[in-house]
């Protein structure tokens, strides 16, 4: 699979399409969600199972997505109103595909390396 499918899998609308970057807007659900099934609705959260998904396979298992979440991240669900301004620069999520994973077992005493290689448009 190609890291560009990602836009055939998603609700976005694609601002970039490279192989360093996503760039665009999630198009919002018209659909009514219960309560129990907001977190299915179009949100940051159906980019990152998508990229997930792209990645997945039984024998790279511990290759993922890694990073931090921010607190705003609860406005992907629940439309609120802000009371305080918030920059356009400031991230509510920040994530990478590493290239290299330092596993660690304590259960069994045991560490082991993963390194990846990727390549896009066979670079």
């Amino acid at each position: 699979r190609k890291f560009t499918d990602i836009y055939n899998l998603s609700n976005i609308s694609s601002d970039s399409n490279d192989c360093t970057t996503i760039s665009g807007t999630i198009i919002p659900s018209t659909m009514y969600f219960s309560e129990e099934d907001r977190s299915k609705q179009s949100s940051l959260f159906t980019l990152i199972r998508d990229i997930k998904s792209l990645f997945s396979n039984s024998i790279a298992n511990q290759l993922g997505l890694y990073g931090s979440f921010g607190y705003d991240l609860t406005y992907q669900f629940e439309n609120i109103a802000l009371n305080k301004e918030r920059s356009n620069s400031q991230r509510d999520l920040v994530l990478y595909l590493p290239t290299e994973i330092l596993v660690i077992d304590n259960y069994k005493n045991d560490a082991w390396k993963i390194k990846y290689k990727f390549n896009y448009h066979n670079k």
